[in-house]
């Protein structure tokens, strides 16, 4: 009878969200503040708003709602040398700003309507930079909106976390090992000898991790680290994986939405940039690269930066991702004329690739 491994299975997901509670350590909660308006506002307006003062799962707007949050606090001496990280959840999705009013890292709630056999949606960890951590002083603005990734939003605006935390960067890599590795058993055959080898060895690492430890944690990754080397053998094609972002330039939410949402996704891809050297990712329409230089132009410098390095592909020859349906052949032909143009004079580049 199979039942003993649903049950082993069961175990294996288990021990991988209680390695996920162990990730973060929060140290405090930090103070929040609010200036709510009902359509965004530029960096240099951010305190122009309606200020409110928020408590933990107090509630500061409805849907499409804006607003500049400000998050502060004090960095405890005994933390000073940890790796530090805020965790803000604001029932919406966010941008953090730099000093000089650039966007450095998108956000997004946890709580939502997205679909998670997609994957989970939440991104609310923002690793506070080195000046920050020097200074002892947490101070924080995040520019956001009051809605779902896909428009609409669950929890009814409330303030969900504003905390800062440590990160045990070994039980986090070791979560991404477990993940991984799991995921992958469920994709094979009933019966396939890979997949056999991975529930037991990932049953084992479930049975000996007890208290978490760094000692525990190390031998976990050891333990996995020879499943995750193994290749699927010499394959007659060879798969290269590049980072995308796709974005609706108006689909269900304003215009003026698809603007913050573009800072949001590159600001995030060039952090991720900035941590892993081999990353490499791509993002198709003019438009949208065009909107980051109009409002955004610090952001769009790192862009331009990141593509003269090789890392960021300019993806799409059209101005746009257009309807090829009702569009007539003037329409496209000009839709590749203008996108092409714009990334030979921005770029230096021939995109001769279509979304």
């Amino acid at each position: 009878m199979p039942y003993y491994k649903e049950h082993m299975r069961a175990a294996i997901r288990r021990m991988i969200d209680q390695v996920k509670e162990n990730v973060y350590t929060r140290l405090c909660t930090l103070s929040a503040e609010a200036f709510v308006t009902a359509e965004p506002l530029p960096y240099e307006a951010r305190m122009q708003g309606t200020h409110k003062t928020l408590q933990i799962g107090e509630k500061w707007g409805e849907l499409w709602d804006c607003a500049w949050f400000r998050f502060t606090g004090e960095i405890p001496a005994s933390a000073r040398g940890a790796d530090l990280v805020a965790l803000i959840d604001v029932n919406g999705e966010g941008c953090v700003f730099d000093e000089t009013g650039c966007p450095v890292k998108g956000l997004t709630c946890v709580e939502t309507t997205f679909d998670t056999n997609l994957g989970f949606a939440g991104k609310r960890v923002y690793r506070l930079p080195a000046p920050m951590r020097e200074t002892g002083r947490v101070d924080l603005w995040v520019d956001c909106g009051c809605n779902d990734l896909f428009g609409n939003y669950k929890g009814g605006g409330t303030l969900r976390e504003a905390y800062l935390a440590v990160c045990n960067e070994p039980a986090r890599q070791l979560v991404y090992d477990l993940q991984v590795l799991y995921d992958l058993m469920e994709c094979l055959e009933e019966g396939c000898a890979r997949r056999e080898r991975l529930l037991f060895v990932l049953y084992d690492c479930a049975n000996s991790l007890r208290t978490f430890s760094e000692q525990e944690i190390a031998a976990a990754r050891e333990r996995l680290a020879p499943e995750l080397a193994k290749r699927g053998g010499d394959a007659s094609l060879r798969f290269t994986a590049v980072g995308h972002a796709h974005i609706d330039l108006a689909w269900l939410w304003p215009l003026r939405e698809t603007v913050r949402k573009g800072a949001r996704t590159f600001s995030t891809a060039i952090e991720l940039m900035d941590r892993y050297p081999d990353y490499i990712f791509g993002a198709s329409q003019p438009q949208l690269y065009d909107s980051m230089r109009q409002y955004y132009p610090a952001l769009y410098e790192k862009i331009k930066q990141k593509v003269k390095e090789g890392r960021w592909e300019p993806q799409g020859a059209m101005w746009v991702e257009p309807d090829v349906n009702l569009s007539g052949g003037e329409s496209l032909v000009r839709q590749i004329y203008y996108g092409k143009k714009f990334y030979q004079e921005e770029f230096g580049l021939d995109v001769r690739n279509l979304w």
